[in-house]
């Protein structure tokens, strides 16, 4: 029998106690999953909002925890866009506002003639008209939602717009977007001269060094202002910050339990099996041989269950991006890094639960196993 057959064997021999730990496993790799990818999604999803656009470096208040209650002044646009290396600035103000059907939409208002609007791929309609402030257009996702179509109206906080154009975006966040005229969001949300944040486009953005001497440009022309390039806001927004650290101290405690899982289950297997480990020492195992048997019926278990857990995880991630909270705000995935970390989880976690099964095993005396029968 080979090494790897005895191994599945000594497993498949209590298979309840062994589908329980790999169950136990499972659960907890899903949650590492779940976990670790809503808040990667989220970040991505993010980030990809203003890749989207074009958008080179986003211009925020120093210090923001909450981006949507953050406010600068809209005439900070005009000297920002005089900055050497600027190619075009467009100030943005974003609110979550109810609309009639009492779900919430992420509205962006945008100023007029801002580059912001020629990123629009347009399905039908047009663009607000110059000066109107009762016209807005809407991702074809919120159109589809509302149940309302290029010339309805809809209620959106305590303002009533016409619907002018629907449009199509590639990443998630866009398509829950309403856009609407600066003006008419500042007039809902009483910041008349205040947005948000500034979308940036700079002249080189592949240069490196030239991009990092804008931004030194620009935090001594507006020292109350961080200037992030579009990868470090993700990486640099507070609220993201914060569901990273608890997503990864939940993914600890998880994997945690899972060692417990492996080295109980291991130790179980180990005094019920004493004889066993008597007769191979006494035919000749080495103590490095019994040692890696041991150590691979935990890898085993461990990997059956990060296994099981990667795909529980990554369908529980499917379907929160299509809890209405949610939807927009996260974008799935289970790249390649998080397989990375989810296949050294595992390994890991079999090796550190079996390591003092291994060594009881190692340590037992043949004739004294042999008696234990």
């Amino acid at each position: 029998m080979r090494f790897f057959d005895l191994a599945l064997l000594c497993l498949a021999r209590r298979p309840a106690r062994s589908i329980a730990t790999v169950t136990g496993i499972s659960v907890a790799f899903a949650g590492f999953v779940a976990l670790v990818g809503l808040s990667s999604g989220m970040e991505r999803a993010f980030v990809e909002l203003f890749l989207g656009r074009g958008t080179h470096v986003v211009a925020v208040r120093k210090q923001t925890v909450d981006l949507m209650a953050a406010t600068v002044s809209e005439q900070r646009a005009e000297a920002i866009s005089r900055v050497a290396g600027v190619s075009e600035v467009a100030a943005e103000l974003v609110g979550m506002l109810n609309v009639a059907s009492g779900e919430g939409v992420l509205v962006s208002g945008w100023p007029e003639g801002c580059y912001l609007w020629r990123t629009l791929s347009l399905r039908q309609g047009r663009l607000p008209a110059p000066g109107s402030l009762d016209e807005a257009v809407v991702a074809q996702l919120v159109s589809e939602a509302l149940g309302k179509r290029v010339g309805d109206e809809v209620e959106i906080g305590t303002g009533t717009f016409r619907i002018v154009g629907e449009f199509a975006a590639e990443d998630v966040t866009s398509n829950k977007l309403i856009l609407v005229p600066l003006g008419a969001l500042q007039r809902i949300l009483g910041r008349e001269g205040k947005v948000t944040l500034f979308n940036i486009r700079m002249a080189r953005p592949d240069d490196p060094a030239e991009v990092d001497a804008i931004k030194n440009r620009l935090s001594a022309l507006a020292p109350e202002l961080e200037f992030l390039s579009t990868e470090d806001i993700g990486r640099n927004n507070r609220p993201l910050r914060l569901l990273r650290a608890v997503a990864w101290g939940a993914s600890a405690v998880a994997l945690f339990l899972a060692v417990v899982l492996v080295l109980n289950t291991l130790l179980m297997s180990l005094a019920e099996r004493k004889s066993e480990i008597g007769v191979l020492t006494a035919v000749g195992w080495q103590t490095g041989r019994v040692l890696a048997l041991i150590a691979l019926e935990g890898v085993l278990l461990a990997v059956a269950g990060g296994v099981i857990g990667a795909i529980l995880g990554a369908e529980t991630l499917r379907w929160l991006a299509g809890v209405p909270p949610l939807r927009g705000f996260l974008k799935p995935a289970m790249n390649v890094h998080l397989a990375i970390m989810v296949t050294a989880a595992s390994l890991a976690i079999g090796a550190v639960g079996s390591a003092l099964p291994a060594w009881r095993a190692a340590r037992l005396d043949a004739i004294e196993a042999l008696r234990s029968k």
